[in-house]
């Protein structure tokens, strides 16, 4: 069954539109899980990731300079269509509904998308495990 958008909470479905922004703006041919890994990182206006990572004791600074040198080494491509979900991204959008759905939540919220990325295989989990994010 596809993943069905309309189940984000706006700040969810903020992290992951700002993830295909910054795939496109790179010229990045798929938004990857490391694209929302940033996207989250960046969240504006009282998002809890940021302050999740820092009561686990992670230096969230380092980890965003991490992420941003993983994002230059992503493959381009140059005019076409925009940036499409990778298989990744999609295993990790599953992976959050899992997680949401597993709470009894009705809604995956960024902090079931967080958790996602910290179980799901790609390069996000594995920056988020170099930094002790599991």
């Amino acid at each position: 069954m596809p993943f069905r958008f309309e189940k984000l909470t706006i700040k969810a479905q903020e992290a992951v539109a700002r993830s295909q922004e910054l795939a496109a703006e790179a010229g990045n041919p798929q938004i990857e899980p490391v694209h929302l890994l940033a996207a989250l990182l960046q969240e504006e206006g009282g998002g809890i990731v940021r302050p999740v990572l820092e009561k686990l004791g992670a230096n969230v600074g380092q980890l965003e300079q991490i992420v941003d040198a993983e994002l230059k080494h992503l493959p381009k491509a140059s005019g076409g269509s925009p940036p499409g979900l990778s298989q990744a991204l999609s295993k990790v959008l599953d992976a959050a509904q899992a997680e949401a759905d597993g709470m009894r939540d009705e809604f995956v919220s960024t902090e079931h998308l967080l958790l996602a990325l910290t179980s799901t295989k790609s390069k996000a989990q594995d920056l988020l495990s170099l930094n002790a994010i599991t």
